[in-house]
């Protein structure tokens, strides 16, 4: 979910990823750390970089607050970012394997 709402538009505006992002946090009354830190993605992914650090720092006090510590230390390594100017981008990761069961050269 979070890489579709921090990519930007193909004319590089924020939107919808800011508003799909503002939605959630309403739908969860602002109650879910996770939640919160993805339009601070969103606001980096965009250039607002002040925004994006006051936005994951709301997202770090309130994990903080629900003693969610892993999710705090994650929030907090995106705040150094923003501070320094670098979006967060997640990397995907394939679950394919190679197959092994054949001999070099055999076709698929």
């Amino acid at each position: 979910m979070q890489m579709y709402l921090t990519h930007l538009d193909d004319e590089g505006n924020d939107s919808p990823a800011l508003t799909f992002a503002a939605r959630a946090g309403q739908l969860t009354g602002g109650e879910d750390a996770a939640v919160l830190d993805t339009p601070a993605a969103a606001y980096a992914e965009a250039g607002r970089f002040a925004d994006a650090a006051e936005t994951a720092r709301q997202a770090f006090l309130l994990a903080k607050r629900k003693n969610q510590r892993a999710q705090a230390e994650a929030i907090k390594g995106r705040i150094a970012l923003y501070q320094a100017g670098i979006p967060f981008r997640e990397t995907r990761t394939s679950t394919v394997r190679p197959r092994t069961d054949f001999e070099p050269g055999e076709r698929n």
